[in-house]
């Protein structure tokens, strides 16, 4: 089923617990009922679900090392760009996601340069 996600990272199910949340809710913010300080606007509600979706996560390609779905695509990306003779560069904000790239795509033989 449904749930839905507050800021605070709490989730409820959709029926009958959010939709009680919902009813109580004052204006246009929702407090969460675990007491958190953080509020929600009723805009920056997330739904969660466990319907399949196609994401574009899943690979056909079996990667050593377990690093979530994200850093997997990547390098099951990069093994398929370097198997076909193609170089590329990884680019990102966070240095710790660097670092976790680069941990994954040399446990899994490729070569990288910082």
């Amino acid at each position: 089923g449904e749930c839905s996600v507050l800021k605070c990272g709490h989730r409820f199910h959709q029926k009958p617990c959010f939709d009680q949340i919902l009813r109580r809710s004052c204006g246009r913010f929702v407090h969460c009922p675990m007491k958190c300080q953080q509020t929600t606007t009723k805009d920056d509600i997330m739904v969660s679900t466990n319907l399949s979706t196609n994401d574009g996560s899943r690979t056909n390609r079996q990667i050593k090392g377990s690093y979530g779905t994200k850093v997997t695509r990547i390098v099951s990306d990069i093994l398929s760009m370097r198997d076909k003779g193609e170089k590329g560069v990884v680019f990102s904000q966070w240095h710790d996601m660097l670092e976790i790239v680069d941990t994954a795509l040399q446990e899994n033989g490729v070569v990288t340069i910082r």
